[in-house]
């Protein structure tokens, strides 16, 4: 019982103790180290806490280094500030000046950092993170203040990268060959701070040249001052470290982080390589360059000063980054930093365009014209106003977005800006437009909305019509075709321009050469040849044409050799009386070759005792016929004439070329009956 007593009040004391640092601890962060001045060999190395008012807190790791310098401990989940000491009496390094095994003695190197969150850390102890932590450190108040920017500092001031994070690699000849640029500047800087301690010629401790290089930084106001620079020009003939690697780059930067440039026009992009010392690279290294958008050019070699150009000709609006990497004897450095390229139009270019249109409607083939004003981006090194007009002859494109229509040649910009195109359309509906200017990226206007309209005087439908769509091909038959043509609205236009054709068999008429007065014409189609014929009728007018078509067909047809006509007596007899006698002429066409060959009584309304007389010759076209009876005649039929039709040249006779004159009719005393008279019954082609 006692004992777990004594257990919970030690598990209660430890819990005290850990959170009396500047932050919480749990477990799970790993602090992967290295002490180096050349690396340092059987170092103890202990890691403590830093309070939230800067005093040393407790302590949360210990760790042995091992011959390479490296070492390993695990400070649980602690966040806050830590600082690290290194020491050992029986520790030693080999000294990259007399490359000499160096014991530590009563020497101490110290780091701080800032752990901010649980995982992964890298932790240096050189002698440049002493300098950090006598910057940082307060001997008066035991404090520590400002831990990562004297970091910083030290870092910028040797021209080194980072002393914490970036973990130095053993460069003496007899180690492994080295190439990544961060380690070696690194280990260089602890090669140079040992030609710093040997320079006098009689050796001094590490402590007394870290206190040099504080006066440096203090002298220099944060630049490497005359003290560090022969102990970096002595690295030259160092001849126990790696060969070579005083001359490999180990930086590479832009002259300017940022660069403003114009799309599409060429800008320069210079980066320096320097070497360990700052000085430049070799005349001639190769530097290659990359860009997120745009197109490089030719790029330059290094010159004397180890500034290394290209030329990126931005191809898109907004940021593009270029980095840049170079080479020498197996080391790659790249830019840390890349150069951000902030690209925009050219001030000078289309920013802006505005379409407007003539009219808001017009009429089916009526023309209107659309406007597009355009004005510039403005800005830049001549302060150009926005909205201003662009060069004369700017080129626009304008776009019909929705519905039909014809645009014609735009013109390109004036001097106000303004280019114009003509809009037309041939069928009635809304058309959206918009116009653009400019490219990368090209500038597009709010879209407008015009109307065409129909137009009241423009064909929009033609009608043909035939009387028949069946004829006798005997060339003189017709069928007659009726053309009408009308508007949007259903209205019969007058006076419509006509154009009329036939495919097919058969021989047009006369064509009429308008709708005239009416709003309709009309024009006939004969055939001696059978077949189908398409009559087409196109009507134009305001700029419109309007077609309509009618087939028909013409059916094989046997010429007729006799036309024999039939005459009649018509109307009503009073009861008792008869007609005594009938004289008529029948009269016919002399133009078509008609010769009469006989004339006889026929039909129900002769009777017997009739005398019946016939003069085929009485005249030119003229057959005179006479009937008389005592006994009396009903009406009715009465006398039949015979015709020879010519077998060829001439028109085919019509029944209406055959007509009765001259007619009397008396009753058997010889009066005139009134409401009786002689007319053709019937004609009869065989």
């Amino acid at each position: 019982m006692k004992k777990t007593i004594l257990w919970s009040i030690l598990a209660f004391m430890s819990f005290i103790v850990y959170g009396c640092g500047s932050g919480d601890f749990f477990t799970g962060t790993t602090i992967s180290g290295v002490a180096s001045k050349g690396p340092i060999t059987g170092a103890s190395v202990a890691i403590f806490a830093v309070t939230t008012s800067g005093h040393r807190g407790i302590s949360l790791a210990t760790a042995q280094t091992q011959a390479d310098g490296k070492f390993s401990a695990n400070i649980g989940s602690y966040t806050g500030a830590i600082f690290a000491t290194m020491s050992g009496s029986s520790a030693s390094y080999t000294d990259e000046t007399s490359n000499a095994t160096t014991p530590l003695g009563t020497t101490k190197l110290r780091a701080a950092t800032v752990i901010t969150a649980g995982g992964s850390y890298n932790l240096a102890i050189t002698p440049f993170t002493e300098l950090a932590c006598q910057l940082s450190y307060n001997p008066n108040t035991a404090t520590f203040t400002n831990i990562t920017a004297n970091n910083t500092q030290v870092s910028t001031s040797f021209l080194l990268p980072n002393i914490i994070t970036t973990l130095p690699a053993n460069i003496l000849k007899t180690a492994s060959a080295v190439t990544n640029p961060d380690t070696i500047n690194y280990s260089l800087a602890l090669a140079a701070f040992s030609e710093l301690i040997y320079n006098s010629g009689s050796p001094i401790t590490i402590a007394a040249g870290v206190s040099q290089l504080s006066t440096a930084i203090t002298n220099n106001n944060g630049n490497v001052s005359t003290v560090w620079s022969p102990a970096v020009s002595s690295l030259a003939s160092n001849t126990n470290i790696q060969a070579g690697l005083t001359n490999v780059p180990v930086n590479i930067a832009f002259s300017s982080p940022t660069y403003s440039a114009i799309i599409s026009q060429p800008i320069t992009i210079t980066a320096k390589v320097t070497k360990f010392d700052g000085t430049p690279v070799a005349s001639g290294t190769t530097v290659t360059f990359t860009a997120s958008s745009g197109s490089l050019g030719t790029l330059t070699a290094t010159d004397v000063n180890g500034n290394a150009t290209v030329v990126l000709t931005p191809s898109a609006i907004g940021t593009t980054t270029v980095n840049a990497t170079a080479t020498v004897s197996g080391v790659t450095v790249s830019t840390k930093t890349a150069a951000s390229v902030t690209v925009v139009k050219n001030p000078n270019d289309p920013g802006s365009v505005t379409l407007s249109s003539s009219a808001s409607s017009a009429v089916v083939g009526q023309t209107m014209t659309l406007t597009a004003n355009v004005g510039v981006v403005g800005g830049g090194p001549s302060n150009v106003t926005p909205g201003s007009p662009p060069a004369v002859g700017t080129p626009v494109t304008f776009t019909i977005v929705h519905g039909t229509g014809t645009l014609g040649t735009p013109t390109t910009t004036d001097a106000n800006g303004n280019a114009t195109v003509t809009l037309t359309s041939a069928t009635a509906g809304n058309i959206t437009l918009s116009a653009s200017a400019g490219t990368s990226p090209v500038v597009t206007s709010n879209p407008i909305t015009v109307a065409f309209t129909p137009n009241p005087a423009a064909p929009a439908t033609v009608t043909v019509s035939a009387s028949s769509t069946s004829s006798p091909a005997d060339g003189v038959t017709p069928i007659t075709f009726t053309i009408t043509v009308k508007n949007y609205a259903g209205t019969a236009l007058l006076n419509v321009p006509l154009a009329i054709g036939n495919s097919g068999v058969g021989t047009l008429g006369t064509a009429p050469a308008t709708t005239g007065n009416t709003g309709s014409a009309q024009i006939t189609l004969t055939s001696s040849t059978a077949g189908p014929a398409t009559v087409t009728a196109s009507a134009t007018a305001s700029g419109v044409t309007a077609t309509g078509t009618a087939q028909v067909n013409f059916t094989a047809f046997t010429r007729p050799t006799t036309a024999i006509v039939k005459v009649l007596t018509s109307g009503t007899l009073a009861s008792g009386t008869k007609i005594g006698s009938i004289q008529a002429d029948v009269t016919y066409t002399t133009t078509k070759g008609l010769t009469p060959t006989s004339a006889v009584a026929s039909g129900l309304g002769t009777a017997s005792g009739i005398l019946f007389e016939q003069n085929l010759n009485y005249a030119v076209g003229d057959v005179r016929l006479g009937l008389a009876s005592t006994a009396g005649i009903t009406t009715g039929e009465f006398a039949t004439v015979t015709f020879t039709i010519p077998a060829s040249g001439t028109t085919l006779p019509v029944s209406g070329d055959f007509a009765i004159t001259g007619a009397s009719v008396t009753d058997t005393n010889g009066a005139t009956l009134a409401g009786t008279i002689s007319v053709i019954s019937t004609v009869t082609f065989q």
